[in-house]
């Protein structure tokens, strides 16, 4: 089983001081203010000998795959081409010596709020459109020069 979280410092803060009272158990403890009975032996283990019950990490776990400056890189890539795939970005990282999977692009890029999306298409004209275009062109057909410089767009 992993670690838990580490007790916020007003729990620890409180744990402290119902152990210096010394009416309580660690049972009693642990129950009144929510944290296990290990959690309070630890804290009172580390009063015994007057140590700080502070947590002496200040993060825990793997670390980061990429760096902010590589962070950097990756979305300044992306914006060059926003319909660039995971694999693509993934090979122009290779070209900067930083070796990642699509995955991990992928999950750094939805984080950063670069959703992918598919573009929209644009609709075929209908048959109605058609006709329409098609008797627009032919009514201005035998337009000259003259006549279109008249016409405001």
């Amino acid at each position: 089983m992993g670690k838990g979280i580490d007790p916020s410092p007003r729990k620890r803060g409180k744990v402290e001081s119902l152990l210096k009272l010394g009416n309580m158990s660690q049972r009693a403890i642990s129950n009144f203010v929510g944290l296990s009975q290990k959690a309070v032996h630890t804290i009172k283990t580390r009063l015994d000998f007057s140590e700080s019950s502070s947590p002496k990490r200040s993060t825990s776990g793997r670390k980061p795959i990429l760096t902010h400056r590589s962070k950097r890189i990756l979305f300044r890539e992306c914006y060059k081409n926003r319909k660039a795939t995971s694999r693509q970005l993934q090979n122009t990282l290779l070209g900067h010596q930083i070796k990642v999977s699509a995955s991990c692009v992928r999950r750094h890029l939805i984080q950063a709020g670069m959703v992918a999306r598919r573009p929209r298409r644009k609709p075929f004209l209908n048959k109605a459109q058609q006709l329409k275009r098609l008797n627009w062109a032919k009514e201005h057909q035998t337009w000259t020069e003259d006549d279109w410089s008249k016409v405001c767009f």
